[in-house]
């Protein structure tokens, strides 16, 4: 079973993100008459009523939709200066690519911790999005509330996984960026882990996915497989015992694949059986009590025995489906990621200069 203390820390940007500076964040502004306000609402109202009346005292444009989403969305909207369609030339058309370019090559961390930086977020450790997103559900098999049971197939395992690497922008449009915690870098190729000591770690594939599957166990998963073998041995069981071994053996081999290690191993029977009335463990039995290891060790050869029947074929072909969700979720993330940035840079010259920073060998970047 891995740790965290064994991964292996190859970078860190935690310094880097320490010097920059603090933002703070601009008011919401018209881009017609020049009406400012800290507060969201206020300037949904104004949009409302300058249906009617807006001075344009500013510029003398129409306040579109699309504008009106972008004010709501980044505070600000710089208006255009009008160019005549004969002046653009190559040169502003190479400079947008030059800058969508310059986004696109810098490292995925540098561009995450930039813009969080920029907009006041703080991400969230891996360890804490998984106790987060599942805590309900552990609670649940902890005191075998679920109505109808509760069992997982293979694909189960891997919508836990999309779910955990993936961040959706919803209606907090911010939000999303304080859930990317787990990422593949295709550039170095190799997974990078925002851990609970508020570091990125970037380690092998192979040690992120067994990383990735140990966090889900212990902090899911064993809850799982501890309620699994409560259902077999409890006479009470409606489920059909055939059902819940199959389950169990499901849950092994996905454990197996990634050679992370079952509960049940090397714990005691009163560790896996406890007392419904008090809903807490028993005490360690007394050094010679065999019987209390009965349990364990039938759940734990099973473990072994499905963890020597697993051929090299099918821990890559597991391997492959688990890292092509996760290489997905980056991508789609990453490219939400570098259009806020390129949105930005489009109106913030402080954020723009932070940015060229990080790169100092192509400040000769303009804004397109």
């Amino acid at each position: 079973m891995v740790s965290n203390g064994e991964l292996d820390i190859r970078i860190s940007f935690s310094n880097i993100i320490n010097k920059m500076p603090k933002h703070k964040k601009a008011p919401y502004t018209c881009p017609r008459c020049g009406y400012t306000t800290s507060r969201k609402p206020d300037m949904r109202t104004h949009f409302q009523k300058v249906l009617k009346v807006c001075p344009g005292a500013v510029n003398d444009i129409e306040l579109t939709d699309e504008i009106k989403e972008h004010v709501m969305n980044n505070r600000v909207f710089h208006v255009p200066v009008s160019v005549d369609p004969t002046k653009i030339t190559n040169h502003v058309i190479n400079n947008y690519n030059t800058m969508n370019n310059f986004v696109a090559n810098l490292d995925c961390v540098e561009k995450i911790m930039c813009l969080a930086s920029y907009k006041q977020l703080e991400l969230m450790d891996f360890e804490t999005k998984v106790e987060e997103e599942y805590q309900r559900n552990v609670k649940r098999l902890e005191k075998d509330s679920f109505k109808h049971g509760f069992t997982l197939k293979h694909q189960d395992f891997m919508q836990i996984i999309d779910t955990l690497t993936k961040a959706i922008r919803g209606d907090k449009r911010d939000e999303f960026i304080e859930q990317l915690s787990f990422i593949y870098d295709s550039k170095r190729k190799r997974i990078r882990v925002y851990n609970s000591s508020e570091k990125w770690e970037e380690v092998l594939v192979t040690t992120g996915l067994t990383y990735l599957v140990n966090t889900i166990a212990g902090s899911y998963l064993e809850s799982y497989e501890i309620y699994l073998i409560r259902k077999i041995l409890s006479p009470r069981t409606v489920t059909e015992p055939a059902l819940l071994h199959k389950c169990i053996e499901d849950y092994y081999k996905f454990l197996a694949c990634f050679d992370v290690d079952p509960y049940v191993k090397g714990k005691y029977d009163n560790m896996v059986i406890y007392n419904r009335d008090t809903d807490e463990f028993s005490q360690e039995p007394e050094d010679g009590d065999v019987e209390a290891h009965q349990i364990v060790d039938r759940y734990s050869k099973l473990y072994f025995k499905i963890y020597d029947d697993l051929t090299n074929a099918q821990k890559k072909a597991v391997h492959k489906e688990v890292l092509d969700i996760i290489k997905s979720n980056t991508e789609n993330s990453v490219a939400e990621i570098d259009k806020d940035i390129i949105g930005l840079i489009n109106i913030d010259e402080g954020f723009k200069s932070e940015l060229m920073g990080l790169n100092p060998s192509c400040t000769n970047v303009a804004t397109a």
